[in-house]
């Protein structure tokens, strides 16, 4: 009899765990998928660009996601193929947060993305894009599909920013800048947040970053069409940080002074 009772308890510990084999590799293989496929969704909705993830490497044991080669493309007409890269970042959460709703992240670690903003006339590829952020939130404020998202921290290093300029006499026409960490906290913890703002808020604070950092590098043409962008996302987003509205109103008021000294030289030549 205790024979017969240890066999089957051997067998359904066997059973149970050829189950859970088949469950953790489900995850693994159509969870990587499926969140692959939801990041590229996600990011092109919200940017109006395409978004391409190389792949997606999914541990729930482990309790940690990592991206693979991150692209945000370039609106149509530029030279370059993408405005962002970024070849890995990582997601540290418990595996059972990731169940609940929202889905609640402990850390987002963003490293070494390389941004190459290019001009276009009185425009950039950056700016289009905030652009149409800005209108698309005017028009119609985006509303959480599907799970919300609440992120404890989230952390870009080491962004790289390429800015090529248009051949100005006497100017460089390329300016590279290495950005200062940027850190952000408790995203999502007041407002609903899906990964489609995310995308948003990441690529806003990216830009609040070279407003900022790029103040004294780079021409007014630049940054103040972006700096009047960013003043209007503050506006909406209220949890993207204090980083991104005072770089706007920073080189908002740079390019006050420097179009009304503009403007004394004009008035003091006709005066003479």
């Amino acid at each position: 009899m205790a024979t017969k009772a240890g066999k089957r308890i051997v067998h359904l510990l066997v059973i149970l765990l050829v189950l859970v084999v088949i469950v953790v590799l489900g995850i693994n293989l159509f969870g990587d998928r499926a969140l692959k496929a939801g990041i590229e969704t996600a990011g092109s909705k919200a940017l109006k660009v395409p978004v391409r993830l190389d792949g997606v490497s999914l541990s729930i044991l482990g309790g940690n996601v990592a991206l693979e080669n991150l692209q945000i493309g370039n609106p149509q007409g530029y030279t370059n193929p993408n405005l962002l890269n970024l070849d890995s970042g990582r997601v540290q959460v418990s595996a059972g947060k990731l169940m609940g709703d929202p889905v609640k992240i402990d850390q987002i670690k963003l490293d070494g993305a390389t941004v190459v903003i290019e001009q276009k006339g009185l425009s950039n590829n950056l700016q289009e894009i905030l652009k149409g952020i800005e209108k698309k939130e005017q028009d119609a404020p985006s509303k959480s599909e599907g799970k919300t998202l609440e992120i404890t921290e989230l952390e870009l290093t080491n962004v790289k920013v390429q800015v090529r300029l248009l051949p100005v006499p006497g100017r460089a026409s390329d300016v590279s800048l290495t950005l200062q960490p940027i850190r952000m906290n408790d995203l999502g913890a007041k407002d609903k947040m899906d990964l489609a703002e995310l995308a948003t808020r990441i690529l806003l604070a990216i830009a609040g970053g070279i407003v900022e950092q790029g103040s004294d590098l780079l021409p007014q043409e630049i940054l103040g069409p972006m700096s009047t962008s960013l003043a209007e996302a503050g506006k909406i987003f209220k949890d993207i940080g204090g980083q991104v509205q005072e770089a706007g109103k920073e080189a908002l008021e740079k390019g006050k002074e420097a179009i009304g000294g503009a403007l004394e030289g004009l008035l003091k030549k006709k005066e003479n």
